[in-house]
């Protein structure tokens, strides 16, 4: 029976290379065993085919969990597992997977691996291990996600791809900034300059890693991209900017998951919609075990369009059943090819409103945050509080209705906030530097101004 002693902030893992190794094509997984290979993995390992079929649906669950998640993604595996996988050979269903060696070792590297899962003629789950990528790889990579994304799209080719991704994450935020937003703000000991930069030339792109305060009961969270490392005495992380990750992905997906916190934004939506139809997130942090694994291929594969609503149905009911502060979830999906007449009603909002946006009491405003990381304001909400019109409220919710297809929301967020007002989606509110005269927003908001492209197109931020 599995703990209700869920952990904030999602993250992924690997599995065991010594077992990796071995595993013949077509033979049942044996999960998670810690076991390693004394074999050290310095260039990718390609367990080569070709093929010239079609395939009808190709599905990716990309685990970055080299962090304090990967015990929860150890699980959400063998939940996948125990579950009901569709025997079609026209659907694929891959795994791409980055544990340490056991939760907690992070200084010891281990070999992200990319699986194909499918039943044998007995319906026993086998597994195929199709590449074994170096030790020193990090899967929170832009890089990696282009690589491994790149390898599905040439070896398995189909006209429908999803990705579901699983980690630790911070919407649309600066890589590195949830954990520690006063070095972005005054800099530090290693830079007079505010900003992000890597800390070591050894480990480039890696940040110092600030844990957040321990929460007692609290259940735990989960949060995307976050490779984490120890080197010496000290603790670095990886992390992947939503601009970054959109450039990455080389051809168009029917829809992405996030199995992560705080991904439910319109920044991220908006930075998806080049590259993805569909996009299913939570607003707010996901509770540590994550979504209904075993439940997930059934609603994915074996039929012809895909249930995105079943996946994030089951994981809203899931919590929506528990208790006290277990009782929080927050989901939504989005069609991202709608986004653009929402991006025109915001855009003539926020000019007609910008003083009212720039300084509202923010605490009027539904949030979905805690531990002070006041970036994630419900997008309604905030026109509401604004002062909008009757008839632009309409306006606005008909454009919200296009764009949000499903949503849902248990009544409150591990007795942090309540839920009162809830449209699917959360946006960025100017206001918290009006409302909060001791901090300095003075870099986040350069960076929402010039890297963010929902700013380009609504101008939130001048």
């Amino acid at each position: 029976m599995r703990s209700r002693n869920f952990i904030p902030v999602r993250a992924i893992g690997a599995l065991v290379l010594s077992a990796l190794l071995a595993l013949a094509s077509c033979e049942k997984p044996e999960p998670f065993s810690m076991d390693r290979s004394s074999e050290t993995i310095t260039q990718t390992q390609y367990h080569h085919f070709t093929t010239s079929v079609s395939y009808d649906h190709v599905v990716l669950l990309y685990q970055a969990g080299f962090n304090s998640l990967s015990r929860y993604l150890e699980q959400n595996v063998e939940d996948l597992y125990s579950g009901y996988i569709p025997s079609s050979s026209r659907d694929v269903l891959l795994l791409l997977s980055h544990l340490p060696e056991r939760a907690g070792r992070y200084s010891v590297r281990t070999s992200p691996v990319l699986l194909r899962i499918e039943p044998d003629f007995k319906g026993n789950v086998q597994v195929d291990t199709l590449v074994v990528y170096p030790e020193t790889t990090v899967s929170s990579s832009s890089e990696t996600v282009r690589q491994v994304l790149t390898y599905v799209r040439d070896r398995f080719p189909s006209d429908s791809y999803g990705l579901i991704l699983c980690s630790h994450a911070s919407g649309w935020l600066p890589e590195g900034y949830y954990a520690d937003p006063d070095t972005y703000e005054f800099g530090n000991v290693w830079s007079v300059s505010p900003g992000p930069r890597s800390v070591d030339a050894a480990y480039p792109g890696a940040f110092t890693y600030v844990d957040l305060p321990a929460e007692g009961s609290f259940p735990a969270v989960r949060s995307f991209g976050q490779d984490r490392v120890l080197v010496g005495s000290r603790d670095l992380t990886y992390e992947i900017d939503m601009a970054d990750l959109a450039a990455a992905i080389p051809m168009h997906l029917d829809y992405i998951l996030f199995d992560a916190c705080l991904m439910g934004c319109v920044e991220v939506a908006y930075q998806l919609k080049d590259v993805c139809d569909k996009v299913g997130f939570s607003p707010a942090e996901v509770l540590a075990e994550g979504f209904v694994y075993d439940k997930i291929p059934g609603h994915l594969l074996g039929q012809n369009d895909p249930d995105l609503q079943g996946v994030l149905n089951d994981f809203f009911e899931k919590y929506d059943k528990m208790d006290g502060s277990s009782r929080s979830a927050t989901i939504s999906l989005v069609d991202c090819t709608k986004l653009d007449r929402l991006a025109s009603v915001c855009a003539d909002l926020i000019g007609k409103y910008r003083t009212e946006i720039q300084t509202m009491d923010t605490d009027a405003v539904q949030r979905y945050f805690r531990h002070g990381r006041n970036y994630f304001y419900d997008l309604q909400d905030i026109f509401v509080k604004a002062g909008i019109s009757s008839t632009e409220a309409s306006s606005l919710e008909s454009a919200l209705s296009e764009v949000v297809l499903f949503k849902a929301a248990t009544p409150k967020f591990i007795d942090s906030f309540q839920i009162l007002s809830y449209s699917g989606l959360s946006m960025y509110l100017p206001a918290i530097a009006h409302d909060n005269p001791g901090r300095d927003y003075s870099f986040l908001n350069r960076y929402y101004r010039e890297s963010v492209a929902w700013n380009a197109a609504v101008g939130l931020v001048r």
